[in-house]
């Protein structure tokens, strides 16, 4: 979850999604939705992270 929590999610997805789809006018309600978008999309992309990358990277190393 660290690995992409302000690298690749803050900097890079939110803002793209930002533009793309959200209005000029942002207000509270915007605001909210942002923030769990940025909790969601941390949680889904650290799972896959996590089950497809470290997990099987842990297991070799403890074969080894």
């Amino acid at each position: 979850m660290y690995l992409l929590n302000l690298s690749v999610i803050r900097l890079k997805i939110l803002p793209w999604f930002q533009s793309g789809f959200m209005p000029d006018e942002r207000g509270l309600g915007w605001q909210f939705f942002s923030v769990a978008l940025f909790v969601v999309i941390t949680l889904m992309l650290s799972t896959w992270f996590y089950r497809f990358y470290e997990a099987p990277c842990t297991r070799l190393r403890d074969r080894l």
